[in-house]
């Protein structure tokens, strides 16, 4: 009876035992703390996204802080000019109020009386008409002054009042930020070697992306050289490299060299796996940010496309609202030609650089680096359309 008993419960036993050796092996703890660092790698990436409308509008309300500052400095400039003249003005004005109380005698009918000659009389005939134009000029000249002085000084108080909403707009979004980039490393904390291996892995497909937009890229001018050189251009323009079908409006067409948009994404290409730094980024390369971008050398979303197209000669600002009005729209992703910009979200708060073969490169939110990716699913619903700089 007890071997019966054994024999029916071992089994049992071997499967338990089993299973309990399935749970704890290191291959299963290594696969579930892998997925674990996939899972929070996506939501800090996420959330870095949603951050770049944020940064979006932090470096709006710093470019256009710069604007109104520079302004107010002119404005303060051309208000101690006008007050220094209105000042001279009214000295002048006093010593001719004076100068003819002292000669209360003097009227146009005594000087004529007294005149010894026609040629004293027309002398003093000048003299008068002199004297009542300056008195008359200095008059003008003082309530035009008057009325500048005013005015200057009622945009100067505007101006310091927009100043002062901007620099709180943009401490406003400097928090919000700041605090996003807190949640990011919250999120990630304690799976960072499990996401560097993620990262490596993603660095490696980059790489590979990069050696076949190259490939592309040199494949396209080489064909556009020999286009051009077999076909001259008559003046109207060649047709650029496209992602494929669409329709829409006329679109001013690239050269057919690819010359531009080919250099601009080469320029772009050469930083391919440079930090995300907010703030980050100008005509000449990878910059520290600001805030907490101020440790890292790299680009924001602006300052990559600001660099890249500053290779060919082209200055954009370093933000999306204003690279958006910087040239030719776009609207559907099918006209995009090599080298144009694209923008994301209603409130364009992301962009990067069409690179043809319906892909993009852009530097996408803290965290990240400049990398490639495809115009498809987020990136094409959220797609706002194209700019042609040039």
């Amino acid at each position: 009876m007890r071997r019966l008993v054994v024999l029916l419960l071992l089994p049992a036993v071997l499967a338990l035992v089993a299973a309990s050796g399935a749970a704890g092996s290191p291959r299963s703890d290594i696969a579930a703390k892998r997925r674990q660092a996939q899972a929070a790698l996506a939501s800090a990436n996420a959330l870095g996204m949603r951050l770049e409308s944020a940064v979006n509008r932090y470096d709006t309300a710093r470019a256009t802080l710069a604007v109104v500052r520079a302004s107010i400095r002119e404005n303060e400039r051309a208000i101690g000019v006008v007050q220094h003249n209105f000042t001279v003005g009214q000295s002048e004005l006093a010593r001719e109020l004076v100068l003819g109380y002292r000669q209360p005698g003097t009227d146009a009918a005594a000087l004529l009386l007294t005149a010894s000659s026609i040629d004293d009389v027309i002398s003093r005939l000048e003299i008068l008409h002199r004297s009542t134009s300056r008195l008359s000029i200095l008059v003008r000249d003082l309530a035009t002054a008057r009325r500048d002085l005013a005015h200057r000084r009622d945009v100067l108080a505007r101006e310091r009042s927009s100043a002062a909403a901007l620099v709180r707009r943009a401490d406003s979004e400097r928090r919000v930020i700041a605090a996003g980039i807190a949640e990011q490393r919250r999120i990630v904390r304690g799976l960072e070697g499990e996401i560097a291996q993620i990262q490596r892995v993603e660095a490696a497909r980059q790489a590979r992306i990069a050696a076949e937009a190259r490939r592309r890229l040199a494949a396209a001018q080489t064909a556009a050289a020999e286009h051009a050189a077999s076909h001259p251009d008559p003046g109207i323009g060649g047709s650029g490299t496209s992602g494929g079908g669409g329709g829409g409006g006329p679109i001013v067409a690239p050269p057919n060299d690819g010359s531009i948009g080919a250099r601009v994404v080469t320029a772009a290409m050469r930083w391919l796996g440079t930090p995300y730094s907010w703030g980050g980024g100008d005509a000449s390369g990878p910059t520290r940010g600001i805030d907490r971008g101020a440790n890292t050398v790299g680009f924001d979303c602006s300052g990559l496309t600001l660099y890249a197209y500053a290779q060919v000669g082209i200055r954009l600002a370093h933000y999306t609202g204003d690279q958006y009005n910087a040239g030719t729209r776009i609207s559907r992703i099918g006209q995009l030609a090599i080298g144009d910009l694209v923008f994301f979200g209603s409130d364009l708060g992301h962009e990067g650089i069409y690179i043809g073969a319906g892909q993009f490169i852009h530097a996408p939110h803290t965290g990240a680096v400049v990398e490639i990716s495809s115009l498809s699913g987020y990136y094409a619903d959220q797609f706002q359309g194209g700019v042609r700089p040039y």
